[in-house]
């Protein structure tokens, strides 16, 4: 696929809420004017037609979150009574391409059928389980086996 497919989400400094820095989501939970910055939207399908939600980083205190739904965002705000929701952004990106080596998140044409019953938003489908997540559990339960 081509890099422009994945970069969809990402916000334009110049339309995007007056820049990459959410200075409204920042107000609302009480942080540092210029302190929160958009990485990456929730595509609107998954929003119901809200604008919002995705990847936020905290810039002061070098953390990130993510969120498919824009409601969800009130899970992170107040950051000191939601500290559960925010992890470095190595470990926000290095869960999310987990899902992706997996096979639980795919990216494919937006028109092409879901499979596995799972769901799917514009381009990205999200899976109940993966190939390489089923073959691990296997491999786990017949070393179980093994074991017992």
């Amino acid at each position: 696929m081509p890099l422009f497919y994945f970069l969809a989400g990402m916000p334009n400094p110049e339309d995007d809420f007056n820049g990459l820095c959410d200075n409204e989501t920042a107000d609302d939970g009480d942080e540092p004017e210029d302190s929160v910055v958009r990485l990456y939207f929730s595509h609107m399908d998954a929003c119901d037609g809200k604008s919002g939600g995705g990847m936020l980083y905290h810039q002061v205190r070098h953390l990130a979150c993510f969120f498919v739904h824009p409601d969800d965002t009130e899970d992170a705000f107040l950051v000191d009574e939601h500290p559960q929701s925010w992890h470095p952004l190595g470990t926000v990106l290095f869960s999310w391409t987990s899902l992706t080596r997996l096979g639980k998140v795919v990216v494919s044409p937006a028109e092409e059928l879901v499979q596995y019953g799972g769901v799917k938003i514009g381009n990205w489908e999200w899976r109940p389980h993966g190939t390489k997540q089923k073959a691990s559990c296997i491999t786990a339960w017949a070393r179980l086996c093994d074991a017992i």
